[in-house]
């Protein structure tokens, strides 16, 4: 019976990994960035409303600097967009008039790359913050925890 459900499990999680990796390829490939861009706004302005207003600044300007930090100290995003755009200065001939038909989907990687770089920062930056918020909380449970199972083994 526990083979069953641990086997179970494990083709849950895979089926939610490779979910996750479809989705994420999804979103970087195919999604319009309007609609990715608005997602996002979302997303952080929904935030708001979780965090206190000094806390959420912060984050934002963590999220910010670090972006920034990222595109113009190490020319992340520059370095990218030589890889994914062609260069425009060659006349392109034959074949090459077919392949850059379909590098539509590098000029939308070139477009969503920052944009799922910002909100993995703003997610990161978000989830320091509650740790920080509730760390007090993790310590105090591990130690109730720890009290618990020393009284259960030597009483």
């Amino acid at each position: 019976m526990a083979a069953d459900n641990t086997s179970r499990a494990a083709v849950l999680r895979t089926m939610l990994f490779f979910g996750m990796v479809i989705y994420f390829g999804y979103s970087l490939a195919f999604q319009n960035t309007e609609e990715l861009k608005y997602q996002i706004t979302q997303e952080v302005n929904a935030s708001r409303s979780i965090i206190s207003n000094d806390r959420w600044k912060s984050v934002i300007a963590n999220s910010e600097a670090t972006l920034n930090w990222l595109v113009h100290d190490y020319k992340l995003i520059d370095y990218l967009n030589t890889i994914l755009i062609p260069d425009t200065k060659k006349p392109a001939r034959g074949i090459n008039i077919v392949a850059e038909k379909f590098t539509s989907i590098n000029y939308t990687m070139a477009k969503n790359i920052p944009l799922l770089l910002y909100q993995s920062i703003f997610r990161w930056n978000l989830i320091l913050g509650w740790l920080i918020v509730f760390l007090p909380y993790l310590f105090a449970m591990l130690a109730d925890g720890m009290y618990q199972w020393k009284l259960k083994r030597y009483v």
